[in-house]
């Protein structure tokens, strides 16, 4: 309870007053909860400065898409590929998928996908998706603050 009402407070007080706060914390909650700005500092070096969409993205961790089917295509395991996505790179063009099977449940009638957002946007991965069944509900996972930080510093 009390750590809620901290929160509560500085929230408040930003926003009514307009005053910087520093927090200094290894909670990764307070920190999606209450910063816009984000610095991240290991063994007094800066590893990261910009907003929390830019430290998620940064880190390239995958976004994941949980998918809910009327009916699913037959066959589908993890590690399947749908989709492709074409970029360049010193070489020329460089063809990838744009995402992959990382969970199928047939009894529950759901496949989740991951997909890096740096290199394919949600309605093209759902696009990509529409030949495994019909789709009745998509819900996004974003990678955590955890994952984020521990990817950032290793």
């Amino acid at each position: 309870m009390a750590k809620a009402q901290v929160r509560d407070f500085l929230t408040r007080i930003n926003r009514d007053r307009g005053v910087t706060i520093l927090l200094t914390t290894h909670d990764m909650r307070d920190i999606e909860e209450l910063c816009e700005r984000v610095m991240v500092i290991n063994h007094g070096k800066l590893m990261f400065d910009g907003n929390l969409e830019s430290l998620i993205a940064s880190a390239g961790l995958p976004t994941t898409m949980s998918l809910r089917l009327s009916s699913m295509a037959p066959g589908l395991v993890a590690g399947q590929t749908l989709g492709r996505t074409f970029g360049q790179t010193q070489g020329g063009a460089q063809e990838s998928a744009l995402c992959t099977i990382t969970a199928v449940d047939y009894t529950a009638r759901t496949v989740d996908l991951a997909f890096d957002r740096r290199k394919a946007s949600a309605p093209q991965v759902l696009w990509a998706a529409r030949e495994l069944g019909e789709v009745r509900d998509v819900s996004l996972a974003e990678a955590g603050m955890e994952d984020t930080v521990k990817r950032l510093l290793s």
